[in-house]
């Protein structure tokens, strides 16, 4: 395997990440919440941790995007979203 389809493959299989954080944090909160709670606003800054990743998306998203069609990668597009959605 060349070291681009490597790199592309490792960067589609890491963007899944952000959906497997929510499904794996969720339970968590209320033992984070407890862990924390000598921390002010605890329960706050626990659930932050399932936003956060979605909002620096949302924040970077049309930058990548831009830069994708810079280089006109629209094959990498489509088989991002066909790794994403099987």
């Amino acid at each position: 395997m060349s070291h681009s389809r490597l790199t592309t493959c490792f960067l589609l299989l890491a963007s899944t990440m952000t959906v497997l954080a929510s499904a794996t944090l969720a339970p968590a909160l209320p033992a984070m919440t407890a862990t924390f709670s000598h921390i002010d606003n605890a329960a706050f800054w626990a659930q932050m941790t399932l936003a956060l990743p979605g909002l620096i998306i949302a924040v970077c998203a049309p930058l990548v995007g831009a830069l994708v069609d810079k280089f006109n990668s629209q094959k990498l597009l489509v088989n991002g979203l066909a790794l994403f959605f099987s």
